[in-house]
């Protein structure tokens, strides 16, 4: 079995040099037993990632019959620029289902997945999480709720502590450590969706993983190859620099 990722900079997979931003697909293979396959590129939407990024034409490509495929958008879908808005009940849910129908197609099991929560006590994502909801009850599709298992999260070590997950530029990208404890927070939302391994022993929950140790546990990016072989990075690729305001 094979898990592919379609999503955005939280997901994404970074090349060592971008250390310490790591995406949270970088730790996902410590807590499921599955090959992943990081399609997620920093900047993306829902509809960047099919118009303009091929995201969507690459997986489609490779994935077939017993593959997962974990659909994450929602940070960058409000954004106007570099075409990549679209309303939350319209052209997201759109989209998000050429994802659906796609995978669907071809033998495999579409996931949607709400988008991690910024560091923050409230919602920041506006309406998107609820028509992602919406969208998989329509459409009869998993959903693994990120957004609310973060803010639980957040709420439970507090909003001031959670800033040891997050680099130093903003409140959006994680570190190495911090990628790491929302794999795990998406491991455990999945339930019996992800094929499980043991819980990661290194770091027990609410524990943060030294930054050498974490980055030591985490896969990165091989330098220069973004998403689909290109040598362009995910982040060139969408136009946005790395330590820049990425989503």
């Amino acid at each position: 079995m094979r898990i592919f990722i379609a999503g955005d900079s939280t997901a994404s997979a970074y090349p060592e040099a971008a250390a310490p931003m790591a995406g949270w697909g970088q730790a996902l293979g410590l807590f499921v037993d599955a090959d992943i396959v990081n399609e997620a590129i920093p900047g993306a939407s829902v509809r960047s990632s099919i118009e303009r990024l091929g995201m969507h034409e690459r997986i489609m490509a490779a994935i077939g019959p017993g593959d997962l495929l974990l659909v994450c958008f929602g940070h960058n879908d409000p954004k106007h620029d570099q075409d990549r808005f679209s309303a939350p009940f319209d052209g997201y849910q759109v989209f998000l289902r050429r994802y659906l129908d796609g995978a669907r197609e071809r033998g495999a099991r579409p996931i949607l997945v709400t988008s991690v929560e910024r560091r923050s006590a409230e919602p920041t994502h506006g309406r998107y999480p609820e028509a992602m909801k919406e969208l998989a009850g329509f459409e009869g599709v998993p959903l693994i709720d990120l957004q609310e298992a973060s803010l639980r999260f957040y709420g439970e070590v507090g909003v001031g502590a959670a800033k040891a997950l997050f680099v130093e530029v903003d409140d959006t990208h994680f570190t190495a450590a911090g990628a790491i404890e929302v794999a795990r927070l998406l491991a455990g939302a999945a339930g019996d969706l992800l094929p499980w391994r043991e819980v990661c022993p290194e770091q027990p929950q609410g524990v943060v993983l030294p930054a050498e140790r974490a980055a030591e546990l985490v896969e990165w990016r091989t330098e220069g190859r973004a998403p689909g072989g290109e040598t362009r990075s995910g982040a060139e690729e969408a136009g946005i620099a790395v330590h820049g305001a990425l989503g």
